[in-house]
C-alpha cells in the first residue's frame, strides 16, 4: 500500500476515534445532548475533527522544514499559532459544512463558527501538544537508540582490534 495513502487513513481512523469520543463526552457533559441527537452531534463533531486533523497533517510535515532548525520557543510558539489558524479556517469551512447539510437549519455562520471555534482551538491544542511532544519523544528516543547502536559497532570494533 502507497505510504502516503496509508498515512492520510491514518489520520481518517483518527479523526473517528476523536470524534466518537468528543461525542460521548458531550452527551455526558451536556443536558441538551442526548443519545436521539447523538447521530447529529456525531456527524458535526466528525466534520470540524476530519478538517482539523487533515489540515494539521498536511500542513505540520511542510512546517517541520520550516522550523527544524530553529530554537524550541520558536517551533511550540509556531507550532501553537499554526493550530489555532487551523482551527480557525476548519471552522469555518465546517460550519459552511454543517449548514450545506442542514445539521442545525436554525443557526447561523456566525454561531456556528463563533461556537465550533471556542471549542476546536481548545481541543486541538490539547491533542496536538500531546501529540507533539509524543512526536518529540519519539525522535529523542530514536536518537538516543542510533547513538546506543554506533557506540556498541564501535566497541565491537576496537574489541576486534
Amino acid at each position: 500500500m502507497n505510504p502516503h495513502f496509508k498515512a492520510w487513513l491514518q489520520v481518517l481512523w483518527d479523526s473517528l476515534l476523536i470524534a466518537t469520543g468528543l461525542t460521548i463526552l458531550v452527551i455526558f457533559l451536556s443536558n441538551g445532548v442526548t443519545w436521539s441527537v447523538a447521530p447529529l452531534a456525531f456527524l458535526e463533531i466528525l466534520t470540524y475533527t476530519v478538517l482539523i486533523t487533515f489540515l494539521a497533517h498536511a500542513f505540520f510535515n511542510q512546517m517541520w522544514l520550516f522550523v527544524r532548525e530553529r530554537g524550541s520557543t520558536f517551533q511550540w510558539v509556531f507550532f501553537c499559532t499554526a493550530m489555532v489558524a487551523i482551527s480557525g479556517v476548519s471552522s469555518l469551512l465546517g460550519s459552511l459544512v454543517v449548514m450545506a447539510m442542514r445539521v442545525e437549519p436554525q443557526a447561523s455562520l456566525a454561531f456556528l463558527f463563533e461556537r465550533s471555534f471556542k471549542i476546536s482551538a481548545i481541543v486541538s491544542l490539547m491533542i496536538g501538544v500531546n501529540e507533539a511532544m509524543f512526536a518529540r519523544l519519539r525522535g529523542q528516543l530514536d536518537d538516543t537508540r542510533l547513538k546506543l547502536h554506533k557506540e556498541e559497532v564501535e566497541r565491537e570494533r576496537a574489541l576486534k582490534l
